[in-house]
């Protein structure tokens, strides 16, 4: 069931326009923008976009201006699917799946040390539970 909803909601994200698809991510930047901890945090997590996910751009550049640490996660462990988090620079490369990571990959920081973390998801299930990529 979890696999067929998930191919359904990918299928109906890759269906959207390009301009539906910016409106969406300016729109999810500016609710996370208004959250709280994005606005007194000092160190956040976010994704960079894969496979038509939400457009993290904006939401990097409203952090970078309010002078935060941004950080994005990294898969270092395939095998166990361990993450670890590194500062995102201005230069990235592909990393495992094609996923975008930084092209320095040291001074990982623990996820405990973030004021807020940000993560991607293919939508919710009945349940209200998160629905990934299935990795």
């Amino acid at each position: 069931m979890k696999a067929n909803l998930r191919k359904q909601l990918r299928a109906q994200r890759r269906s959207l326009s390009g301009a539906e698809h910016a409106r969406r991510s300016r729109l999810a930047a500016k609710a996370v923008a208004g959250l709280p901890r994005f606005r007194a945090g000092k160190r956040i997590a976010v994704y960079l976009p894969f496979d038509g996910e939400t457009d993290t751009t904006a939401l990097i550049d409203a952090a970078r201006r309010r002078g935060v640490s941004v950080f994005v996660p990294v898969i270092v462990d395939r095998r166990h699917g361990r993450l670890r988090f590194y500062p995102l620079g201005r230069k990235t490369r592909r990393g495992v799946f094609g996923i975008a990571v930084p092209v320095d990959l040291d001074r990982p920081l623990s996820p405990r040390w973030m004021d807020l973390i940000v993560i991607p998801l293919v939508g919710v299930d009945g349940e209200g539970r998160r629905l990934g990529m299935g990795g």
